[in-house]
C-alpha cells in the first residue's frame, strides 16, 4: 500500500492499495515494498518490490504509468534516477539499466563486479553510479559505458582499488628471488608467549576458530622474522559464536585484531546506504563527496578520486553492536542525521568535516552561534579557542574500543567524530528511513514498528501519520516554535 499525507496536517490524501502484487490460486496477494524513490524530476513516484517488480506512478491519482520486472526475480533493494534513465539494485548482484518510458526490450544489465547483494544504489551528477554490497564494497561506476572507476572497501585499503592496482599488487606479490621460507601446518604452530598465559585449551579453541574464518588454513614464518610484538585483544559475539568450545566455558575469551577484523569482513561489513554530496567538489582527492553506513554502526566519508579514498569514519549508533540503516542531509550538506536499529535520531555538523579545510576563528564562532540558536540541546565540547575547535570527547574516546574499526581503514587517521549537536529516540524499534525537511525544519521516520512520525530537529514530537491530525504548522518549524509549545505544555500542567 503506498499512501500521500499532507505534512501540515497529518491527513492523508490519497492511498492506492495492493501497488504490487502476484495472483496465486486466483487470489490477489500483496507483495511488500522493498524500495521507493521520486524520479529525477520529482513528477513520479518509482517503487520497487520483493518480488523484482518495478512500478513507476503518477502520485496525484495512483495512475500506473509503467511496469517492469527483474529477470532474476530478485527483490529490489534501490532506485537511482537520472535524467532519461533510472537504475536498479536487487538481491541478483547485478545492476540494470532501465530507459525512462521504454520496454523490457530497452533493458541493459552491467557486468557483475559484486561478489554479494547489492543493498544501494546512488546517483551523481552527471555520469556516477555508486552501488553497495553485503560484503562492505561501494563499486563506482560510469553512467554512460557501465565500465567500473574504482572499488572502495574499508575492509581492504583506504585507498580506491582499481583494475591497474589490483594488477600492480598481484606483480608485487611475485618474489623477484627464492627467500627461505619454513612452512608450519596447524599442527605444528606453538602458542606464543601471550597464549601461554591463558588457560590450555585456548590454543585449541582459537586454531579451530581460525580455520573456522579462514585464518589459519596456512602459516608462513620468515627465517628472519623480528620478535613477535603484543597484539591487541579484542571481543566479539560472533567469534564467541564461532567458537565451539567457548559454551563449555564460563570464562570471557578474547581474541586478536587479526581474528576480529577477518569476522567482520565475512559478516559485519555491509553497506546499508549511500549518499551523495552534490554541493562539494567532486572530483579532489582531500574532499569527501560519498558518504556509507551500515553495520556496527559506521559511518564513512570517501572521496571517489584516484588518489582519495577514505577521509573520515565515526560510529552514529547509540549503543555498542547496533547498526546505522539510514542517513541523510539538509539542503545545504552541512548537516547529517542518521538512524539507527535502536531507533534512535542523531544530528552531526559536517560543515568541515572531510572538506580538506578547516573554519578560521570567525567562521567557527558564526557555526557555534548558529547550532546554538537552532538546537537547544547544542553543547560545545571540547571547546579549545583554536580554529580545530572539535575533537573527540573522552567519553565516545573508549566507547568502542573493544570494537574498533578495521585495521585495513587506517584509524589512526581516519577515525575522527564531527559534533553531535542533537540526539533522540524517535522509535522503539529500528529505523529504515529518515528524511529532513530542511525549508520548514522537520524530520520524518519511518521505523520497523510500522509507523511514521514527524518530529522538529530539536526532537519535538509532532504526530504520527495516521493517528490524531495535528494543528496546522508555521512556514517555518524553528527553536521559538519548540520552545512556545514547551512553555505551553508546562503551563498546561
Amino acid at each position: 500500500m503506498v499512501s500521500v499525507w499532507d505534512t501540515n496536517t497529518g491527513d492523508k490524501l490519497m492511498q492506492f492499495v495492493n501497488a504490487h502484487h502476484t495472483i496465486e490460486r486466483g487470489v490477489e496477494v500483496p507483495v511488500e515494498i522493498t524500495a521507493l524513490c521520486f524520479d529525477y524530476n520529482g513528477r513520479r513516484l518509482m517503487t520497487g518490490a520483493r518480488n523484482g517488480t518495478i512500478h513507476v506512478w503518477n502520485f496525484n491519482n495512483g495512475l500506473l504509468m509503467q511496469e517492469f520486472e527483474l529477470p532474476d526475480a530478485s527483490a529490489v533493494t534501490g532506485i537511482a534516477c537520472a535524467p532519461h534513465y533510472f537504475y536498479t539494485s536487487g538481491w541478483g548482484k547485478l545492476v540494470y539499466v532501465y530507459i525512462d518510458g521504454g520496454g523490457e526490450e530497452h533493458r541493459k544489465a552491467w557486468k557483475q563486479r559484486h561478489k554479494e547483494d547489492v543493498h544501494c544504489i546512488a546517483f551523481l551528477a552527471p555520469n556516477i553510479i555508486a552501488s553497495g554490497g553485503y560484503d562492505g564494497d561501494v563499486v563506482i561506476w560510469s553512467r554512460d559505458t557501465g565500465q567500473v572507476y574504482c572499488r572502495l572497501n574499508a575492509f581492504e585499503s583506504v585507498k580506491p582499488v582499481t583494475e591497474h592496482t589490483q594488477r600492480r599488487n598481484t606483480i608485487t606479490k611475485l618474489p623477484s628471488r627464492p627467500v627461505a621460507v619454513e612452512m608450519q601446518t596447524d599442527e605444528n604452530v606453538s602458542p606464543s608467549k601471550s597464549e601461554e598465559t591463558r588457560s590450555p585449551s585456548t590454543w585449541v579453541r582459537r586454531k579451530r576458530l581460525a580455520t573456522t574464518i579462514g585464518l589459519m588454513n596456512r602459516m608462513y614464518r620468515t627465517t628472519d622474522s623480528s620478535p613477535e610484538e603484543e597484539e591487541e585483544l579484542v571481543d566479539h559475539p560472533l567469534l564467541n559464536a564461532l567458537d565451539p568450545e567457548s559454551f563449555n566455558t564460563s570464562e570471557k575469551t578474547l581474541y586478536t585484531r587479526e581474528e576480529y577484523d577477518a569476522v567482520c569482513k565475512n559478516y559485519e561489513s555491509s553497506v546499508e546506504k549511500i549518499l551523495f554530496l552534490e554541493k562539494r567538489e567532486p572530483l579532489h582527492k582531500d574532499v569527501a563527496v560519498l558518504i556509507t553506513c551500515g553495520a556496527e554502526g559506521w559511518v564513512r566519508f570517501w572521496s571517489v578520486h584516484h588518489d582519495g579514498g577514505l577521509l573520515g569514519q565515526f560510529n552514529a549508533a547509540h549503543r555498542l553492536g547496533e547498526s546505522v540503516l539510514s542517513i541523510v542531509t539538509d539542503a545545504s550538506e552541512t548537516l547529517l542525521v542518521t538512524g539507527d536499529t535502536q531507533g534512535y535520531v542523531k544530528i552531526w555538523d559536517i560543515m568541515d568535516y572531510c572538506t580538506g579545510k578547516k573554519m578560521n576563528m570567525k567562521e567557527t564562532t558564526e557555526r557555534i552561534d548558529f547550532l546554538r540558536k537552532n538546537f537547544t540541546f547544542y553543547r560545545v565540547e571540547n571547546y579549545d579557542g583554536k580554529p580545530d575547535f572539535y575533537t573527540i570527547p573522552d567519553h565516545l574516546r573508549n566507547v568502542f574500543a573493544s570494537r574498533p574499526p578495521p585495521t585495513s581503514s587506517d584509524p589512526s587517521k581516519t577515525l575522527v567524530y564531527p559534533p553531535l549537536v542533537n540526539s533522540f529516540r524517535a522509535h522503539l524499534r529500528s529505523i529504515h528511513s529518515v528524511d529532513f525537511i530542511s525549508d520548514r525544519g522537520l524530520l520524518i521516520t519511518a521505523s520497523a514498528d510500522c509507523s511514521v512520525r514527524m518530529w522538529t530537529v530539536n526532537g519535538h514530537y509532532i504526530g504520527t501519520f495516521g493517528g490524531p491530525n495535528w494543528k496546522p504548522l508555521p512556514k517555518l518549524v524553528n527553536n521559538d516554535y519548540f520552545l512556545s509549545q514547551v512553555q505551553t505544555q508546562l503551563l498546561y500542567f
